[in-house]
């Protein structure tokens, strides 16, 4: 399933570089480490770029341990898919 979250204009969908959509409980690999991601908040301001929620993906025995990042750092954007009517106005 991926991952959708309505924003400050309308519906967004969260996305890889290259456009693909980001799916609930992919593994994400960076410079920082493995990450599972969960779920995410579109932008709720003009000036905001959204957040991303993730989980450890090799965690520390008996651990959870559950981050929010924002979306450049895992290298994802959340894109506007479904404008809202009265910010389509």
């Amino acid at each position: 399933m991926n991952i959708k979250s309505q924003g400050i204009d309308g519906l967004y969908v969260l996305r890889h570089k290259d456009g693909r959509e980001v799916q609930a409980g992919e593994v994400i690999h960076t410079e920082k480490g493995v990450y599972v991601v969960r779920g995410g908040n579109a932008p709720h301001s003009e000036n905001s770029s959204g957040r991303v929620n993730v989980r450890d993906g090799i965690p520390s025995p008996h651990t959870v341990s559950d981050h929010s990042f924002f979306p450049h750092v895992l290298d994802l954007h959340w894109e506007l898919v479904n404008v809202k009517p009265e910010a389509a106005a």
